[in-house]
């Protein structure tokens, strides 16, 4: 009988403590934060896309300006007066992040005569990002910007031209586009 009735006063203060704790409100206070990066920005740089000075070897050609500033074609008479540059881009954003770019399937050149000749096969090339560069589900080519938010773009294509091209120069303008993966 001692022990029931020392077990009830224990089970009549438990309960009474229970009932203070919870009903005890209790607050904290948190901080939200947002920070906003800055967008990707591209602009031109100190080259334009150029395929140089092509003699007319009088038959069907291909130039190509790599993105790495090589340059190759199919004429076995040296027809290249002046090599052509790669175009350059200085792409700006976030450090060591991630940016997309899209290039044309192809660009036609007109000379103002209105004789035309196609650009096609346009890639890229960036020394932040090397041979890692790679496609995502879209066809975007990936880079990366460097420690400093910055990185130089390199881009290429081929040139086809006809059989006895008409002589003139030639231009035309495409568009790189800077896109987030």
């Amino acid at each position: 009988m001692k022990k029931r009735l020392l077990i009830a006063p224990i089970m009549v203060m438990t309960l009474a403590l229970t009932g203070a704790m919870a009903s005890a409100d209790t607050t904290v206070t948190d901080t939200a934060t947002a920070e906003i990066q800055m967008r990707f920005a591209i602009e031109n740089a100190y080259s334009s896309l150029s395929f140089g000075t092509i003699k007319n070897a009088g038959h069907a050609q291909f130039i190509t300006v790599d993105k790495d500033g090589t340059w190759d074609g199919n004429d076995e008479t040296n027809s290249i007066v002046y090599e052509g540059t790669p175009g350059t881009f200085t792409v700006t954003g976030p450090a060591l992040d991630c940016y997309g770019i899209e290039l044309p399937e192809s660009i036609s050149l007109a000379s103002s005569t209105g004789a035309s000749m196609n650009v096609k096969d346009f890639t890229a090339f960036s020394f932040n990002t090397q041979e890692d560069a790679w496609s995502d589900e879209e066809g975007h080519i990936i880079f990366i910007t460097g420690h400093n938010g910055s990185d130089t773009l390199y881009v290429g294509a081929s040139l086809d031209i006809e059989p006895n091209q008409e002589p003139g120069v030639y231009s035309g303008m495409y568009h790189v586009t800077v896109v987030y993966p």
